[in-house]
């Protein structure tokens, strides 16, 4: 079941239900809901990760910080399945990109003797990713 939070700071937090007591909710890949207007006033919905660099996959949400609860409804429940694929899409294919330089690397050392190959431009640059996990 997918749950809507509307938090005390203004936040809207959107996640599959993993643990409810009586003062706490649990989020499983919780994904943080913005409304954007655009200059010729149109307006969209973006969904992106609430919790960007952490490890864990869920996060807790004291009762004290949560105003409303409700379940989604099956529009928004299918965007956000849509864009949760899309972020791990995204996480897998930096990850593989990731394992094929360290593999490259490694096969380098075993040509060359162990001795690491000359630093490249490419080497010298820091990886910065390109995209970000915001799926319009």
């Amino acid at each position: 079941m997918i749950l809507v939070l509307k938090l005390s700071n203004g936040e809207t937090v959107l996640g599959l239900l993993a643990l409810e007591d009586e003062y706490a909710v649990t989020l499983q890949d919780p994904l943080i809901l913005e409304y954007r207007v655009d200059l010729k006033g149109y307006r969209s919905m973006v969904l992106h990760r609430y919790n960007q660099f952490a490890m864990e996959s869920t996060v807790t949400f004291k009762n004290s910080v949560i105003v409303s609860m409700y379940t989604a409804d099956n529009d928004l429940t299918e965007y956000y399945y849509y864009t949760l694929d899309h972020c791990y899409k995204f996480r897998d294919e930096a990850m593989s990109h990731d394992i094929q330089r360290a593999s490259e690397y490694i096969q380098s050392l075993l040509d060359n003797n162990n001795s690491p190959p000359e630093p490249t431009k490419e080497d010298m640059i820091p990886n910065v990713p390109k995209s970000s996990n915001t799926v319009h």
